[in-house]
């Protein structure tokens, strides 16, 4: 397993594994129900955060192929508190076949190192209650809750 940063060429792999990431989400919960031009939009996302400072977009390859990404973006924190950037985790996002191999683990070990590289020592994510894969996983990794989003439609 190789764990690189994504270049312009895993664009097209990427929203693959984000287009799947989305489909299994909208079986958790309407809200995750993406357009079906959603990709277009998003994949000019990915190419934004490949090309800037603040934000990563790292991928694991296995034999050549992309098999995950997880990508994050360095953020400012509001101004009364302490800490004064934080990164967020945007996704990510594992190919089905490939899961339990160690990919995950390893892109949030490397997005650590480049976390810390940028002097910040504070990650955070989104993770979806229903899900019942990537809320131990995360817990596996280290994190836990201080914060609980909720929502009404109206």
């Amino acid at each position: 397993m190789r764990i690189r940063h994504a270049g312009k060429e895993d664009v097209p792999r990427v929203i693959e594994l984000w287009i799947a990431m989305m489909d299994l989400h909208r079986t958790i919960h309407p809200v995750f129900a993406r357009r079906e031009d959603g990709h277009v939009a998003f994949a000019e996302f990915v190419r934004e955060n490949i090309t800037s400072e603040d934000a990563a977009v790292i991928v694991a390859e296995d034999d050549g192929r992309v098999v995950g990404y997880t990508m994050a973006r360095i953020q400012k924190a509001p101004p009364v508190l302490v800490r004064e950037r934080y990164c967020e985790v945007f996704d990510i996002s594992v190919d089905s076949e490939c899961k339990r191999r160690g990919a995950g683990g390893a892109l949030v070990e490397a997005l650590r190192a480049w976390v810390v590289d940028r002097g910040v020592d504070r990650i955070v994510l989104n993770a979806a209650v229903g899900n019942e894969e990537s809320v131990p996983f995360w817990r596996r990794m280290g994190f836990e809750e201080f914060l609980l989003v909720m929502a009404q439609d109206l």
